[in-house]
């Protein structure tokens, strides 16, 4: 069961872009055919829309979720019919819904206030089930840490773990598997990415962090896995490039430019063992479509610097699902216009194109009708 929960924790790469505070979208898959994929419309609420294998939910329009969010969404599952929401309220506190397989709790408008106060969006992991990892920027720009251990919050739900550091970034967490976490964030002092991780014991190292060295480093870097003993890092540097460190087999290896023109760090996804997806927007202002890169264990696609042209006019950085084990992607991201647009990689080939998106629905215009306290029903799929 923990591998398969990890598995399905790691199918996610949610953009949590500074830039686009109130416009940026987070997707999540607890197992195939099942993705969500939510985001903040003008108005401050939070809008879902699913897709159960038998098309998206609701059509037209999208679910209401009654919460008011002032930015950051993030979502994750450990499992099957399972789903965490988080977002930064008001207050600039952290705030928690989730999913339970027949209802959203807690009940009708309410969420559960984490409280904290956060100058950045929060990262979110699951290394299995009934855990949960949540890392958050505080307003001296130090890292705090909350989990979720299957029966009560750790601290408790209104305090947090202070893990120190100076950051100019939100944090990025990633899990190779059950008891192991890393932490990443660009340092505020020279630019540098540092790093500490949590070995199932105690926190290493216990009082400071590790300098991975590198930069001068923009925006908020991302951190992914594909498997034990391995993670990858993707953060953009001053000159728009991005830049690319992995660990394996028990050491570093050396940062590497990758070309692009990028503030932060792009979606990047792993299928399988060795494969590595890329898409993200370029930071330009006559430049707003998505840009892709591909590894398939060997070389890179279209090459080491270059990049695919993927079309589309963008306001948010992109949303990027896959199916595990499968060569098979969803791309989501909202245009100047407010809609939700969809790409998909079937394995072969870009649909409805390489370059062209269908339309989900309008954030601008979200619900088709006012929902009451209710929410819709998500369907619970036996997968």
């Amino acid at each position: 069961m923990a591998q398969s929960t990890l598995l399905t924790a790691l199918l996610v790469a949610t953009s949590l872009v500074s830039a686009v505070k109130n416009g940026s979208i987070t997707a999540v898959s607890w197992g195939s055919p099942r993705v969500d994929i939510f985001g903040i419309a003008d108005d401050k609420t939070i809008w879902h829309k699913f897709e159960t294998g038998y098309g998206w939910e609701p059509n037209p329009g999208f679910e209401k979720m009654n919460a008011t969010a002032f930015g950051y969404p993030v979502a994750v599952s450990w499992g099957p019919n399972r789903l965490d929401y988080f977002h930064i309220g008001r207050e600039q506190s952290a705030h928690h819904k989730f999913w339970d397989g027949t209802a959203w709790k807690p009940d009708g408008k309410y969420s559960e206030r984490l409280e904290g106060e956060f100058t950045s969006g929060l990262a979110v992991n699951s290394w299995g089930e009934n855990r949960l990892d949540i890392v958050g920027r505080s307003t001296e720009n130090n890292y705090i840490h909350k989990a979720w251990a299957g029966n009560d919050w750790h601290p408790s739900i209104t305090k947090w773990e202070d893990l120190g550091g100076n950051f100019s970034s939100a944090p990025s967490i990633v899990s190779w598997g059950p008891g192991r976490l890393d932490i990443f964030g660009i340092g505020a002092e020279d630019g540098s990415l540092l790093h500490k991780y949590w070995n199932g014991d105690t926190w290493i190292p216990s009082d400071s962090w590790e300098s991975l060295e590198g930069g001068d480093f923009v925006g908020d870097p991302l951190a992914t896995s594909w498997g034990e003993g391995r993670f990858d890092i993707w953060i953009a540097g001053k000159d728009g490039q991005l830049n690319h460190k992995f660990y394996a087999a028990g050491a570093y290896q050396g940062w590497e430019q990758m070309g692009g023109n990028f503030a932060s760090a792009p979606a990047v996804v792993h299928w399988d063992v060795g494969k590595i997806d890329i898409i993200g927007q370029f930071d330009a202002s006559d430049d707003t479509s998505y840009h892709s890169k591909a590894w398939d264990g060997q070389n890179w696609y279209p090459g080491f610097d270059t990049w695919f042209d993927k079309g589309g006019d963008f306001a948010t950085q992109p949303a990027v699902v896959v199916k595990k084990g499968k060569n098979f992607l969803y791309v989501t991201g909202v245009d100047q216009a407010g809609k939700l647009q969809l790409q998909i990689f079937d394995g072969y080939n870009w649909h409805p194109a390489g370059d062209s998106y269908w339309p989900l629905g309008d954030t601008k215009k979200p619900y088709h009708i006012e929902s009451d306290n209710s929410f819709v029903v998500q369907g619970s799929l036996d997968l």
